[in-house]
């Protein structure tokens, strides 16, 4: 379970991020030191004295760390895993729910992580910048300037096929749009969610929802951590060295392209 974890958040199995906060709520249930392990025969299993210490140390640090989060760090994450079918319902995918705390830039509480909360930040950015009339209209300005980012990164991941659904669109459907989506995927048995495949579920119901739809090919395609990133900055660096310094930029990019693309 560790190592999978970590696998998980220091970006090595490349994921999504909607998998960050369940993977992160699980970790820090099994480190909880009153947490019993039991194996298939349905036997508590014993820990040793210096795996009880260890697990108490993780279970702090985690705790100290992730469970009392800067609520706009959390924002993306939480978001992320509500447009993710498996994850849409916080309080059955995230079990230590009432344990998350919410805090501003300043350290002052928010208030905790509530399925209501969960699903209000989901609404704000939905409302700000996916709804269809929004899409509709792309030469419409926020504040007066030009279109906001994230309406054009929604509508440059938007397929061509989108663009009929569009039209298609009445007043009527547009508001609760969202909340169809929330209640289709609550719907879904515990059993389902666990065999469930997000990118399936969306190419299958993505008409039903077109402008979540578009929201989800934004979020669901984020990477939970920059550690790709960092490790493709590493290789940069070393395939840059003092003997390489006059490397023209399109070889050292056709060199970096071969080293992680060439098996």
């Amino acid at each position: 379970m560790l190592k999978h974890a970590t696998n998980i958040l220091q970006g090595s199995e490349y994921p999504t991020a909607s998998l960050v906060l369940p993977t992160l709520d699980a970790l820090i249930r099994h480190m909880n030191p009153q947490y019993k392990l039991e194996t298939r025969q349905r036997k508590a299993q014993q820990f040793s004295a210096a795996m009880r210490v260890a697990r108490e140390k993780l279970f702090k640090d985690a705790v100290r760390r992730f469970q009392r989060m800067e609520l706009h760090r959390l924002e993306d994450f939480v978001i992320a895993m509500m447009l993710d079918p498996r994850f849409a319902n916080p309080g059955k995918s995230l079990k230590g729910l009432s344990a998350w705390q919410l805090v501003s830039q300043s350290g002052e509480t928010q208030g905790a992580l509530t399925d209501a909360r969960c699903f209000e930040m989901l609404r704000l950015v939905y409302d700000g910048n996916y709804k269809a009339t929004d899409l509709a209209t792309p030469t419409s300005t926020s504040t007066g300037g030009t279109p906001s980012t994230k309406r054009q990164a929604a509508q440059h991941f938007a397929s061509d096929d989108d663009s009929s659904d569009d039209d298609a669109l009445g007043p009527a459907t547009i508001d609760d749009e969202l909340d169809k989506y929330h209640t289709a995927v609550n719907q879904l048995s515990t059993s389902a969610r666990k065999l469930l495949d997000p990118l399936e579920w969306w190419a299958t119901n993505a008409a039903n929802f077109p402008s979540v739809a578009r929201m989800a090919r934004n979020y669901l395609g984020c990477p939970a951590s920059t550690g790709g990133l960092e490790r493709m900055f590493s290789a940069l660096g070393r395939n840059h060295d003092d003997f390489r310094k006059s490397t023209l930029e399109a070889t050292m990019e056709t060199r970096m392209q071969v080293r992680y693309n060439y098996k």
